[in-house]
């Protein structure tokens, strides 16, 4: 017996399945750690592989899908190119490439994919399957969109703004990159590209200026305002007013430089035309009869001769340096203040008012002033004219103590024909004064509405005796012509020239907010502040006192029926101010 021993060389085999486990697990590692998502699928659809990639895309775990059929996982999949490119490559081994994709995901909704699908062939070559690339490039997409609209937008914008916008070389010479219409505009040039070929130097009417306006944007990094003359094409000269910042690479070096240009020559032209007058300007206010001051930064930068005599100094130039705010009296100086914040803002109007002015001696002057905003030594200042009215106070003081006079006749008048109302009017008006104060109404609107309360009853002097003496009730013929004093009111004072509206307001003194009133029956805000105080006040004291018709209702019952209709037939407002003053104040009628 013997034994036949057989033994064969597998070094070579191990050596080989060795090396086959090494790239199997090389490329599972690629797979694996790759940004991209990739899976790869057999012949029936069933996942194999879903790497990494696919998990930080779609938020869906390897173990959840590997072993299921892709088109059961996802089954919005077989509508898709992408679910169409994966059954071609399972079924006949076609290759699909596509960018671009919209494709739907199960809880990310519809994103923008990169794809590829390429069949997979087994050892013997036979098709095996297929493996799937995608790209999830949503966010990118959503990027260049907004890149792509922003630089819409910054085009449309550059194009249609009124200043020019331009990008040019950062050498002296310079040679223009890109310009807005407006810039080719200013030089005139049809378009922007026709001044691609003019070395930029040639656009200033000194070519060095181009020189100096690079070292002065270079020493800084950017530069604003830089005033230079330019050329035009056809050679005329105009101001220009420069914006511009230095572009650098990567290096740091100067490559461009970016700006906006200005015309400014109306300006110029301003301010040169400004600075001749100037000096007749000066003549002329220093020789005027009405003081003239410039204020700027709080203080006179000016005053004239006419200044320093209403003020009780020596000479203007006691007055320059000096805060204006302590010459202006305590009671005025809020107003004035306000006045001048107001001009130097540019928000109001050139204005007149009246206040009073303290001389050196501490006394007091009525003045009339003007105020206006002006360009001083390059700056804005407020120049303002003052002129003395103390003679015109002294004939207005006259003339209101001439009207008050006229006034108290006619009330008077009135309540000869209704003595059962004697004071009515009067202590109406006294309330409505208070009441207007109360709401810090302007001081001559103050006074018009004490005169319309005044004589808010005239147009009874047209009632019969009887009908405003009579003690029992009203019949509707009587009520009717009761209503129609207001009217009468009105037409005998229409043609009386008062400086505030009485007319109108003895007129609807009876109207209501909701419309309820007479004449005519207006509601809301068509009845003027003046009207609706009037008509709160003369309630009030006509419930508090006595009537041929009834006895006295008593204050109480009166500020009970304003409350109650506060809102409705009165304004909210006055009938809290007139509640205050009773309540609060110790108003009364004594």
């Amino acid at each position: 017996m013997g034994a036949v021993v057989i033994t064969e060389d597998v070094t070579e085999r191990q050596r080989a399945e060795e090396k086959i486990e090494y790239f199997s697990e090389f490329t599972k590692n690629i797979i694996e750690s790759t940004h991209v998502g990739i899976y790869a699928l057999d012949r029936k659809g069933t996942v194999l592989i879903w790497n990494r990639g696919m998990v930080r895309q779609f938020d869906i775990d390897a173990k959840e899908l590997v072993g299921r059929n892709i088109f059961e996982a996802f089954p919005a999949l077989e509508e898709e190119t992408l679910g169409a490119a994966i059954k071609a490559a399972l079924g006949r081994g076609e290759s699909f490439e596509r960018a671009g994709l919209w494709h739907r995901t199960r809880d990310k909704g519809e994103r923008v994919i990169n794809a590829k699908v390429n069949p997979l062939s087994d050892a013997s070559g036979r098709l095996a399957g297929a493996v799937v690339i995608i790209e999830d490039v949503t966010e990118r997409v959503r990027t260049e969109e907004k890149l792509r609209t922003s630089e819409e937008r910054f085009r449309t914008l550059t194009a249609n703004i009124p200043v020019g916008v331009f990008r040019t070389t950062a050498d002296p010479a310079g040679r223009l990159l890109s310009a807005n219409p407006a810039l080719a505009k200013m030089f005139g040039y049809g378009t922007p590209e026709a001044m691609y070929e003019v070395p930029v130097a040639g656009l200033y009417l000194n070519p060095d200026d181009r020189k100096h306006f690079i070292e002065a944007v270079g020493s800084s990094g950017a530069i604003s305002d830089y005033e230079v003359r330019l050329k035009r094409k056809d050679g005329a000269a105009f101001w220009g007013s420069l914006s511009a910042r230095v572009i650098t690479d990567e290096a740091g070096k100067a490559a461009f430089i970016d700006g906006v240009l200005e015309n400014v020559t109306e300006r110029k032209w301003n301010e040169e035309a400004l600075r001749e007058s100037e000096e007749k300007y000066r003549t002329l206010v220093e020789q005027a009869n009405d003081g003239v001051v410039i204020v700027q930064d709080g203080v006179f930068k000016f005053a004239n001769e006419a200044v320093a005599q209403l003020t009780g100094y020596d000479s203007p130039r006691d007055l320059t340096g000096k805060e204006f705010a302590p010459f202006v009296a305590a009671e005025f100086r809020e107003l004035v203040l306000e006045k001048h914040r107001s001009t130097m803002s540019g928000e109001g109007a050139p204005s007149i008012f009246e206040i009073a002015m303290l001389r050196k001696d501490g006394s007091e002057v009525p003045i009339e002033v003007t105020s206006g905003i002006i360009r001083y030594e390059g700056r804005p200042a407020a120049i303002v004219t003052v002129r003395d009215i103390t003679d015109r106070e002294l004939v207005l003081d006259k003339v209101k103590k001439s009207l008050n006079g006229t006034i108290y006749a006619m009330s008077k008048m009135v309540e000869t024909r209704d003595p059962y109302t004697s004071g009515h009017q009067l202590r109406v008006a006294r309330l409505a004064r208070a009441i207007a104060r109360e709401m810090d109404l302007a001081a001559g609107q103050v006074d018009g509405i004490f005169m319309a309360a005044a004589v808010h009853d005239i147009g009874k002097i047209s009632i019969p005796e009887g009908i405003l003496s009579k003690p029992g009730r009203l019949t509707e013929l009587e009520l009717n012509i009761i209503k129609n004093h207001p009217q009468v009111g009105f037409d005998i004072l229409k043609n009386v020239e008062f400086a505030w509206p009485i007319t109108h307001v003895v007129l609807q003194h009876h109207e209501r907010l909701d419309g309820s009133g007479y004449p005519r029956g207006l509601s809301g805000d068509d009845i003027p502040v003046e009207a609706r105080i009037l008509s709160v006040a003369d309630v009030v004291e006509a419930m508090s006192s006595h009537r041929p018709y009834r006895p006295t209702l008593g204050v109480d019952k009166a500020l009970e029926e304003i409350s109650e209709f506060k809102g409705v037939r009165y304004d909210s407002q006055i009938v809290d101010v007139c509640l205050k003053l009773f309540r609060e104040k110790d108003f009364g009628f004594n």
